[in-house]
């Protein structure tokens, strides 16, 4: 049986010490994602 699953994640904005720098959250889950087996 094959089986789907959609997840949407959205960046989103790191202040600190006054700067503003991207989070890379999706980037780091789809890392783990795939070290865990996952295929995107």
């Amino acid at each position: 049986m094959l089986s789907f699953f959609f997840l949407n994640v959205g960046d989103k904005y790191l202040n600190k010490y006054g700067k503003s720098h991207f989070s890379q959250i999706p980037y780091r889950l789809a890392y783990h994602m795939v070290n865990d087996v996952w295929y995107l």
